[in-house]
């Protein structure tokens, strides 16, 4: 594995970790951020799939953006774009008083912003 893809993986790994400690650690699971840190998480793992592919792409947070590019060189990726696409909208807005973001992640069940990510990183690293 390239260096920088390395690096991807470590920065995603890392915000997999936070987003489990926000969820579990405390009496009150902070979803908010914890949904920022899984988006966060997928958007890391996606780059690093794509560095390590030596795919370009563009400065984003967009999921969608990134999954069309992964999924050029693996096909398997499509199988998690309904679990990305749970994700979107959380890299920026949520971090700002948005009355319908905070309806839709009290909603959430709290182990699907998880589940998104473990398949992400599953598919991620099994090509990386």
């Amino acid at each position: 594995m390239n260096e920088i893809a390395s690096e991807w993986i470590a920065k995603a790994d890392n915000d997999y970790f936070s987003a489990d400690m926000l969820l579990h650690a405390g009496e009150v699971p902070i979803i908010d951020t914890a949904c920022f840190h899984c988006q966060q998480c997928a958007e890391k793992y996606l780059k690093a799939f794509l560095q390590e592919n030596a795919v370009r792409f563009e400065r984003t947070h967009v999921l969608a953006s990134l999954l069309e590019l992964c999924t050029s060189v693996d096909q398997d990726f499509s199988k998690i774009a309904g679990d990305l696409d749970s994700l979107e909208g959380y890299a920026v807005a949520i971090r700002y008083p948005v009355q319908s973001f905070r309806r839709k992640w009290q909603r959430m069940p709290l182990n699907q912003p998880r589940v998104s990510v473990s398949l992400c990183a599953t598919n991620s690293e099994s090509s990386v």
